[in-house]
């Protein structure tokens, strides 16, 4: 008797564990990330004084992984795990003194100075599907959380050959000072269909707005700059849906 009470409580555990396990899906996405970082300057240098002249924004490609549970039939969770560059450059225009014979006097030098920051991003998304999930397509918004890790800081100058060697050295290559955590906050519309039972395509477009400023101020100093992370995501990526066919005991 204990023996076949010991068999049925497997069998449900099974058959539950099997349940759960239908209501999960991974992926694996990528696309285009639209920079749209928000840099305020605080300078009392008057602009004409300063080396800096202009800043541009640089678009980049994510990619990342995805893993979520339904736990109901239009609402889901779900994380993932991406992988980003939310740089910029400045063009830095440096007045050089020359010599040339009999010559001297100055010029104006112009390079880029590129600033690419690596972070791995984890957000944490509620998804709400329109369709019921047998429906071979879906439409759905996602929000949530979103925490970004500063994994590298990568600084390079370009047209550095334009300047003397004397001058080339003055330059300073140490990047701002970066917090290593970035928190904010991820919004989209996704769109998907499925090929068969177990695998799925989808489109998603997403907007992140962090925060908070990024850089680190040490304390009583004057903060001459603000830099707050922001970036529009389109992407695009392949589905799984677990089968999970079988129950604990092996017994479809």
């Amino acid at each position: 008797m204990k023996k076949i009470a010991a068999i049925i409580l497997l069998m449900l555990l099974g058959n539950r564990f099997n349940a759960k396990a239908q209501n999960l899906y991974f992926g694996v996405n990528g696309g285009y990330l639209k920079n749209s970082k928000i840099i305020q300057s605080f300078s009392v240098t008057p602009q004409y004084a300063q080396d800096v002249t202009s800043k541009t924004l640089l678009n980049n490609y994510t990619c990342g992984l995805n893993l979520g549970y339904r736990f109901s039939d239009h609402w889901h969770i779900e994380t993932q795990v991406q992988f980003t560059n939310e740089g910029y450059k400045e063009r830095l225009d440096l007045l050089q003194d020359f010599h040339s014979g009999a010559i001297a006097g100055s010029k104006l030098a112009e390079l880029d100075w590129y600033h690419n920051w690596y972070y791995v991003r984890v957000p944490l998304l509620a998804y709400y599907n329109f369709f019921p999930s047998k429906s071979s397509i879906g439409i759905g918004l996602f929000a949530g959380p979103n925490l970004g890790f500063l994994t590298n800081q990568i600084s390079k100058y370009v047209g550095i050959n334009e300047l003397g060697v004397e001058m080339a050295n003055t330059l300073d290559l140490e990047d701002k000072p970066l917090k290593k955590v970035d928190i904010g906050f991820q919004f989209g519309i996704r769109v998907q269909s499925k090929l068969n039972k177990t695998i799925s395509v989808f489109m998603d477009g997403s907007m992140y707005q962090g925060f908070n400023n990024i850089l680190i101020v040490p304390p009583f100093s004057y903060q001459d700059e603000n830099i707050v992370n922001r970036h529009f995501t389109a992407n695009i990526g392949l589905q799984i849906n677990l089968p999970a066919t079988r129950t604990l005991l092996g017994i479809k």
